[in-house]
C-alpha cells in the first residue's frame, strides 16, 4: 500500500491537464489542489526538477489498463509496453507501461 508519493514535475499545469484525464479512466480524481501542487488520493505533483521514477497503479480489470495505456498515448506520452501479460512477474500479471513527459515510467496493473 502507499501512502503518498511526490512527482516533481517540469511544468504541473501540462501535468495536471495530462494525468486528470489519464487518472480519471481508472476513478482517480484531484482531491486536493494549491496554486503549486495538486494531489490525486496519495500522490502529489509539484513543480520542481523531475525526477524519473516508476509508479504503478493497481486498476480493477483489463480493460481498464488498455484504457489507460490507449488515453496516456492520445495525450503524448511514450510506450514503454503495450498492455499483456507479464509472466516474467507472475502468471496473472497484466499491465501496461509509458513515460510521461519528464520520463518517469507509469504503469497500471490488474491481478487477474
Amino acid at each position: 500500500m502507499i501512502d503518498h508519493i511526490t512527482m516533481q514535475v517540469s511544468d504541473l499545469k501540462k501535468a495536471k491537464e495530462f494525468y486528470e484525464k489519464v487518472l480519471n479512466e481508472i476513478g482517480i480524481k484531484i482531491v486536493v489542489e494549491h496554486e503549486n501542487a495538486i494531489c490525486f488520493g496519495q500522490v502529489w505533483m509539484v513543480e520542481g526538477n523531475p525526477n524519473k521514477f516508476h509508479l504503478a497503479f493497481t486498476v480493477n480489470s483489463e480493460e481498464e489498463v488498455n484504457n489507460f495505456y490507449k488515453k496516456a498515448l492520445e495525450l503524448g506520452a511514450t510506450d514503454n509496453g503495450a498492455p499483456g501479460i507479464r509472466e516474467h512477474y507472475a502468471p496473472n500479471y497484466y499491465a501496461c507501461f509509458f513515460h510521461d513527459f519528464d520520463g518517469n515510467n507509469i504503469e497500471a496493473v490488474y491481478h487477474k
